[in-house]
C-alpha cells in the first residue's frame, strides 16, 4: 500500500510540474502587406480601438460602449463578461 501512495505521488508531482515547464512554441508571424482596397475598413477598425482605449483610460463607460453594438458581449482577456 505505502508504494502504491508513493507511486501515485511521484505521479501527482509529474503531472503537476509538466504543467510548469511547458514550453509555448514561437509564434510565426506573417509578413504579408495588406490588402489595398480595404484600407478604409483597417483605418476603420484603428479608430474603434482607439476609441475603446480612449474610454477605457478615462474611465468614461459610454465612450467606451459607443464602439459596440446595443446587443454586443464585452469578454475580457481572461474570459469575463
Amino acid at each position: 500500500m505505502k508504494f502504491f501512495h508513493f507511486a501515485l505521488l511521484i505521479i501527482t508531482g509529474l503531472i503537476i510540474l509538466s504543467n510548469f515547464i511547458y514550453v509555448t512554441p514561437p509564434i510565426e508571424i506573417a509578413d504579408e502587406p495588406l490588402p489595398k482596397e480595404r484600407q478604409d475598413d483597417i483605418q476603420k477598425i484603428k479608430e474603434l480601438e482607439q476609441l475603446t482605449a480612449t474610454g477605457w483610460a478615462n474611465g468614461n463607460r459610454a465612450q467606451l460602449a459607443s464602439a459596440f453594438t446595443e446587443n454586443a458581449d464585452y469578454i475580457t482577456f481572461n474570459g469575463n463578461g
